[in-house]
């Protein structure tokens, strides 16, 4: 026997996938900090002051912990030297930018990359492996390096200290373990306590017990059978339950006021048919309205079941209908209600009720 389906288990559900989710994102970030954590500890603790012959002395990164660096003594020798990167879209150039190779001597040269003409001291970069053509260039212009102390093997790369790629993203690398966490801890502490879920915390719109609120879903979900022809829709006597992968919205059958079926065309070069989407559209009491993504076949079943348990809703389009629901939505309600009156022979009753 099937077990039933209740309020609790549909929110533990969907708690129990974001509770995966972010453990899998908590593992990739975690694989992040490890691989880069040479570049992120240089960012969180420098920069890191730094010579040129401390440079020159370096052979590769791999053996280096801190990329981050602060060089604030030599002097910066244009060698005439300089990369173009043009920008273009479309097959047009939309701008333009220049690097320039300045050389600061001593044991070695070390070359230094920045995007100014004339950049002065101090200067905060990383340090990047010297590019093979960059090298072949500088000794063609000085074949003196040949027989002399030759070039470090590692260039001294300028960039903005709080502007640059490499700031932002080790920012974000030290800021996303603790965002992950604190969902972590969220989602912990709903799958403890399911009322503090996002979507039975907002059943407290009907200034109803949230317990009672549960206990009155749970009987109709028991009594009836919710499912539908769309399978993110469950319909109780009084209650439409959107169910999505990761969350839940109930909506009290009361609080509609119109309910139809649309659709939303895309075209590829603005008249080229590329396909189409449907959509269940609710729209309630205030002014929200709801899409709801479903089968072409499938909505106007649920338009039909809907309109059998509350047949004072407007059900279907026009162009008018819309305009009186966006602009004029107190006489969409008033109508509504009173054709409920006429249906029940009664006032409304409170949506809660």
């Amino acid at each position: 026997m099937a077990k039933p389906t209740t309020l609790r288990s549909l929110v533990t559900t969907r708690n129990l996938r974001a509770l995966a989710v972010q453990l899998v994102a908590l593992a990739v970030i975690a694989g992040v900090l490890i691989v880069f954590h040479r570049e992120i500890y240089s960012r969180v603790f420098g920069p890191f002051r730094v010579t040129v012959d401390e440079i020159a002395g370096i052979g590769s990164l791999d053996s280096e912990l801190r990329r981050y660096f602060l060089l604030d003594e030599g002097r910066l020798i244009p060698v005439g030297i300089r990369d173009v990167i043009v920008r273009s879209r479309r097959g047009r150039e939309t701008g333009r930018s220049y690097v320039n190779y300045f050389a600061m001597p001593g044991k070695r040269i070390v070359l230094v990359r920045a995007s100014e003409e004339n950049p002065a001291l101090p200067i905060v970069g990383v340090l990047q492996p010297v590019p093979a053509a960059v090298e072949q260039r500088m000794r063609e212009l000085y074949p003196e390096l040949r027989s002399g102390p030759g070039l470090a093997p590692l260039l001294f790369e300028a960039e903005d200290a709080l502007g640059s790629w490499g700031s932002f993203y080790a920012a974000a690398a030290v800021t996303a373990p603790v965002i992950a966490l604190l969902f972590l801890l969220i989602t912990l502490g709903r799958l403890l306590n399911f009322r503090r879920s996002r979507s039975v915390a907002a059943l407290a719109r009907f200034k109803v017990p949230i317990d009672q609120m549960a206990a009155a879903i749970d009987a109709e979900l028991a009594r009836n059978e919710p499912k539908t022809a769309m399978r993110n829709v469950l319909l109780t006597a009084t209650w439409l339950v959107h169910v999505q992968p990761f969350k839940l919205e109930f909506i009290h059958l009361d609080e509609l006021v119109w309910v139809h079926a649309a659709v939303t065309k895309r075209y590829m070069y603005y008249f080229i048919p590329a396909g189409s989407t449907n959509y269940l559209r609710l729209g309630d009491r205030s002014g929200r309205l709801r899409t709801i993504r479903g089968n072409k076949k499938a909505i106007p079943e649920v338009i039909v079941a809907i309109a059998q348990r509350v047949p004072w809703v407007f059900p279907g389009h026009s162009d008018e209908l819309e305009q009186a629901y966006r602009r004029n939505r107190d006489a969409v309600i008033a109508a509504v209600d009173q054709r409920r009156q006429q249906v029940l022979g009664s006032p409304p009753q409170a949506a809660a009720g």
